[in-house]
């Protein structure tokens, strides 16, 4: 929110996106656009996502926030910086970690963690719920038409 010029307080956002109530099972994607939205910014949240549907969304000057199984741990949200490619494919992407770092992962070991969202350590039930299953939200100027997600 702060890309859109927007000075937030991460304690005045938490209760608002949180889609278990007051229940911190951490923050997905569409709750988080959902509040974006409701403050007029232009915001979509998205499933079953590609990287190259992300590296169109970097393109036209977005913003994006994916949710991955971090380091094969559970659910943990990251900004999206870019990609590295070789001739024919994205070899890796550039992230940048809320906790205070960017970080450069091989492509293949994000899809693997961006797959089948855990809640927990020891469920598959992100396999069987498509909101969590590659998930992210775009953040775009006003500008950007963002399309809908498939229905």
């Amino acid at each position: 929110l702060e890309f859109q010029g927007l000075p937030m307080d991460p304690r005045l956002i938490e209760e608002r996106i949180h889609p278990y109530g007051r229940v911190d099972l951490g923050e997905v994607p569409f709750a988080m656009a959902n509040f974006a939205k409701r403050l007029g910014i232009n915001a979509q949240s998205y499933c079953h996502g590609t990287l190259e549907g992300l590296a169109e969304h970097l393109r036209k000057g977005c913003v994006v926030i994916v949710m991955i199984n971090y380091r094969h741990g559970t659910g943990h949200l990251v900004n999206l910086l870019g990609f590295d490619r070789d001739d024919r494919h994205i070899v890796a992407v550039r992230l940048r970690n809320p906790w205070g770092f960017d970080e450069t992962m091989p492509a293949e070991q994000f899809r693997e963690e961006w797959h089948c969202l855990r809640q927990c350590r020891n469920s598959k039930l992100g396999c069987w719920l498509p909101v969590f299953d590659a998930g992210y939200m775009v953040i775009a100027p006003s500008h950007v038409v963002l399309p809908p997600p498939p229905a």
